[in-house]
């Protein structure tokens, strides 16, 4: 497939400044992907608890940790879920 000339004539979409950019996208990206991985990890785990797979939980908190940037969130579910499950903190 031949690549069409005309892109490089389109330019780059207009923006601020890249320094703003570059702000937006540090303090943005972290938080909503920690929140993303939160909720899927929470839904989760209610379906683990109805299964009541406890060591399935231990390592899917054990893989939360690695996975999130927003460690703050990671921890208050984690406690949340380590009460709920009456596992041990680590």
């Amino acid at each position: 497939m031949v690549r069409p000339t005309f892109w490089p004539s389109l330019g780059s979409p207009p923006s601020q400044s890249p320094h703003t950019d570059r702000k937006k996208v540090a303090k943005g990206r972290p938080q909503s992907n920690a929140r993303v991985t939160l909720s899927i990890f929470i839904s989760s785990l209610h379906a683990c608890q109805k299964k009541k797979r406890k060591d399935k939980l231990k390592i899917k908190l054990n893989h939360m940790h690695k996975i999130t940037a927003n460690q703050k969130n990671v921890q208050k579910a984690e406690i949340k879920w380590r009460a709920v499950l009456q596992l041990p903190r680590i």
